[in-house]
């Protein structure tokens, strides 16, 4: 008996439909490009259960014929291209001819449908790839097609779907990427019948942009508009920089009208904005790239998310050029307005009698410090949260006066026992010992004495009631992706409520974190989530539980350039004594480094 077997051609047709369609946002896909192919002007989108139950889409294009609409879901069957010749220039999306034809065999597909040469429209419904019922019906000029139960008949690839919100955020960035390319289409958008997006045909993108964040977000984007038309054109809108975004959820990339995924294109975005975002941090942006199509591959992916340049640093180097450019310009702006300001303000200083600003001496930053003297000892407390109230003995505490360098009160037998020298650079603290020196990167080492008494302090859930809550402005998808995980945030100590579709007010907070920038912090949370919702969510959590730690120790901990009290210095190496892992901090990095005295005489030859 024969081994090899030839498969019926719908189960050949279930495998094959697992590379085009994985997930709903990949049927979604494909039916809007459908319907912007057929040339309509509005699209109304309708989801329910994140795809899993219904994703239906309504479009007033050209509509089909009975007969075309029986083919459109056969396999290789297109109306964009006759043959392979013509993919090198091809300007529609929809050429891959299985596309629609692996979403019909993988769910229970209805298509109803009118051409303006018919005044009544055909409803066709199949079942494994076939028409199982067909029937005339009244309906205006164009194409309602609606997939339910998507991945009925495999279960296998129906139980790696991820969680409805991870699959409505893919559902939903998908629309508002065809959104952001078709300026002249309505766009309306429905979640579980309730409506989450209207956004009528728009001038310009800055007007789309508005109608899909918000107009204070659309107020932050600069227009580019650079290039030659002869080889790469970039246009669109980029965040200044003094915006920016705490992931990369809402960078866009178009190529000739075509949504794609380029990793490449991500980081000449981010180049472009080299030194002048804060680390950490990214842009918002829609680019539109503009290329001559037969230098360009649209046929490399099975999903059409990517595309492969003959030129691929040409593009690259014109998108860092346009956001230099655009950048500059807004710079020069923002610099002359500042300039007209002073001379203003000098102006009016001068005349009020108040004394010129360039006049003023500079502010220095330093470390603020208390002594409060008791019985038992004096205490410190200091203004950046070096663990604030802690007891030193009130021998060492002389206000006002040079404590001098002097034998640290900690174990002999410890790493850093010795002299404590002092601090070099604002940065360093040096140690000399019996046979050489240490040196302690301060911010390093507070940062991970941090770390470890926050995770003690979160694992017990301690937190402290606001007096007045601190409300937090957020967009709908990062509140929405905290209450996600809000059980995560309350173990962590800290609670909030929802009291607008953009706001979070914060109740309570771990104790501790006073003066730590809370919405930042939720910010970046929110950004995590987003940008990892292809994972499971104990491993999200997981993620949560480390940045949040990191994030807080990080920012209490003195910084580089403080200056630090010996007091300060001494307390700071002690501690680090006590902690599980001293040698390294939150990001890996060295706490100390030890020059012993054979390398010294090394270096000087002795």
């Amino acid at each position: 008996m024969n081994k090899i077997k030839v498969l019926s051609p719908h189960e050949a047709q279930k495998i094959a439909a697992g590379e085009i369609v994985e997930r709903p946002a990949h049927v979604l896909k494909e039916l809007l490009e459908n319907a912007i192919d057929a040339g309509a002007t509005q699209v109304s989108v309708f989801i329910k259960d994140a795809g899993k139950q219904c994703i239906r889409i309504v479009d007033d294009g050209c509509g089909m014929s009975y007969d075309d609409a029986v083919l459109c879901v056969a396999s290789h069957a297109t109306s964009k291209i006759s043959s392979v010749d013509e993919l090198s220039q091809i300007t529609t999306y929809g050429f891959r001819g299985e596309a629609l034809a692996s979403v019909a065999a993988v769910s229970r597909l209805t298509i109803t449908t009118r051409n303006k040469e018919l005044d009544y429209g055909w409803q066709l419904r199949f079942e494994r790839g076939t028409v199982s019922n067909a029937q005339r019906v009244a309906i205006e000029c164009g194409t309602d097609l609606e997939v339910r139960d998507l991945f009925y008949n495999i279960p296998a690839r129906k139980k790696f779907l991820k969680q409805d919100e991870t699959e409505w955020n893919q559902l939903q960035q998908l629309v508002h990427a065809i959104a952001l390319s078709h300026l002249n289409v309505t766009f309306k958008l429905f979640r579980d019948d309730k409506s989450v997006l209207h956004a009528p045909r728009a001038a310009n993108l800055q007007d789309r942009v508005a109608q899909l964040w918000g107009v204070s977000t659309a107020q932050q984007f600069l227009a580019v508009n650079q290039g030659d038309e002869k080889e790469v054109r970039i246009q669109g809108v980029i965040t200044s920089h003094q915006a920016w975004r705490y992931g990369k959820h809402q960078i866009f990339f178009f190529v000739n009208g075509r949504w794609v995924k380029d990793v490449e294109l991500v980081k000449a975005l981010l180049r472009g904005y080299n030194n002048v975002l804060p680390i950490g941090k990214f842009p918002a942006a829609v680019i539109m790239i503009s290329i001559d199509p037969a230098v360009i591959d649209v046929n490399v992916h099975p999903k059409k998310e990517e595309v492969r340049f003959t030129k691929p640093q040409l593009v690259s180097n014109a998108v860092i050029q346009a956001v230099q450019a655009t950048l500059r310009v807004e710079t020069t702006k923002t610099i002359s307005s500042e300039s007209v300001r002073q001379i203003i303000v000098d102006n009016v200083s001068n005349e009020s009698g108040w004394p010129r600003l360039a006049n003023r001496p500079p502010a220095f930053h330093q470390l603020g410090n208390v002594f409060e003297s008791s019985a038992s000892g004096s205490r410190f407390e200091d203004n950046r949260g070096m663990d604030s109230k802690i007891l030193v003995p009130a021998s060492s505490v002389i206000p006002g006066k040079d404590l001098g360098s002097r034998a640290i009160p900690i174990p002999a037998s410890s790493i850093f026992s010795g002299k404590l020298i002092g601090q070099i650079l604002n940065t360093y603290l040096i140690v000399e010992q019996a046979d050489g020196i240490v040196l302690v990167d301060q911010h390093a080492a507070h940062e991970r004495i941090l770390y470890e008494r926050m995770k003690d302090r979160m694992v017990a859930r301690e937190s402290s009631l606001l007096i007045f809550p601190q409300m937090v402005a957020l967009t709908v998808d990062e509140l929405t992706a905290l209450e996600r995980f809000e059980e995560l945030f309350l173990s962590f100590g800290i609670e909030g409520d929802r009291v607008g579709p953009q706001t979070l007010a914060i109740k309570a907070v771990p104790l501790g974190i006073a003066h730590v920038d809370l919405e930042e912090l939720l910010h970046q949370a929110a950004a995590l989530i987003i940008e990892e919702d292809h994972l499971d969510p104990d491993a999200i959590s997981t993620k949560l539980y480390e940045h949040v730690h990191s994030h807080l120790a990080c920012k209490r901990a003195v910084k580089a350039g403080d200056v630090l009290t010996h007091i300060q210095m001494e307390r700071l190496l002690a501690d680090l004594l006590t902690i599980e892992k001293p040698f390294i901090c939150i990001h890996g990095r060295p706490t100390y480094w030890r020059l012993g005295q054979s390398e010294l005489e090394k270096f000087f030859r002795r």
